[in-house]
């Protein structure tokens, strides 16, 4: 899945700094437009608002829990 997302040009990745096992990813901006567009109708709807994404500082996004196969 990340794969497709990435040559629709949705993520990017790139190294972790510190640690050579990892890997970050990271949402495009358009993709954060995008989902801002599909998702902000229904939450006017619901009466909350939707603020486009702002970047963070590196290090302080979201952490995905690690997967075991």
């Amino acid at each position: 899945m990340l794969d497709r997302l990435e040559r629709l040009a949705y993520l990017t990745r790139a190294p972790h700094p510190s640690d050579r096992r990892k890997t970050l990813i990271r949402i495009t901006p358009e993709a954060s437009r995008r989902a801002h567009g599909l998702i902000a109708s229904f939450l006017d709807d619901a009466g909350g608002g939707c603020a486009p994404a702002t970047p963070r500082p590196a290090g302080t996004g979201h952490r995905l829990p690690h997967v075991h196969p």
